[in-house]
């Protein structure tokens, strides 16, 4: 269902070029890819060297999210027989660890101090639940909920709805509940990713063309096309740690 398979890992970079680089240096981009004939999850420098396969697993491994401090990865796989499950490795792609055990989980990603993860299942809404697989809690329920990711500061989870009739992108207080619809277009919007400072959220939308990478400020609700690119279907942006790049 959030099954992504790559084509190319494209960063688009926000500050000067040089400046970029050098902030990237030590970072590591995880990913999906098929080239082994199975969906598994990979890293990659920036600069394309130090390619590895973390999983080796004949199941479908996908949806990777770094932890806080850069020593997990969680992701969702059907490698324990169920349509998926979200599970948790280390770094290096040892001791995988099953956080819902068996109850569907799609799409997992940190909270900001590393305690809990919040994902989405397959019947709809939003969970969160603490990363040793305890203290389950519904956080959206009703509405077809997915691509949940939580914001810097703790505070809200943005998310993909189909609530009015197409996909948009959505907030969630975690506290209060309260809802904001952050996009309003009649054009496909999905996958969202907070900037590491919460004052912009990247995505994905079809509304210029096949698919480009938009960025919307969360306080103006002003939305940019950062990739004009009408020919190409771009989807699933991540920022770097330093907020200078987008891949």
């Amino acid at each position: 269902m959030y099954t992504k398979r790559l084509h190319l890992i494209i960063t688009v970079t926000l500050v000067a070029a040089s400046a970029a680089v050098a902030q990237l240096e030590d970072t590591k981009i995880a990913f999906v890819s098929s080239r082994d004939g199975n969906d598994e999850i990979y890293v990659v420098a920036p600069d394309g060297t130090g390619l590895t396969n973390l999983t080796q697993n004949t199941a479908r491994d996908s949806w990777p999210d770094w932890s806080p401090d850069g020593t997990k990865i969680a992701f969702d796989s059907d490698r324990g027989g169920t349509a998926s499950d979200i599970y948790i490795m280390d770094s290096d792609g040892l001791n995988p660890q099953s956080v819902t055990n068996g109850a569907t989980g799609y799409a997992p990603t940190w909270s900001p101090d590393g305690t809990q993860l919040v994902f989405s299942r397959s019947a709809g809404g939003l969970y969160t639940i603490h990363v040793d697989g305890t203290n389950e809690v519904p956080l959206l329920t009703g509405p077809d909920a997915r691509a949940p990711d939580w914001s810097p500061d703790g505070t809200k989870v943005a998310y993909q709805s189909s609530a009015d009739g197409n996909w948009e992108i959505y907030t969630i207080d975690v506290a209060s509940l309260e809802v904001v619809q952050l996009t309003t277009n009649s054009a496909h919007e999905a996958a969202p990713k907070w900037s590491p400072d919460g004052t912009e959220i990247a995505f994905h939308s079809t509304r210029d063309g096949s698919g480009d990478i938009f960025v919307v400020d969360v306080g103006t609700l002003v939305a940019t096309n950062l990739s004009n690119a009408p020919d190409a279907y771009l989807d699933m942006p991540s920022w770097s740690p330093d907020g200078a790049s987008i891949v």
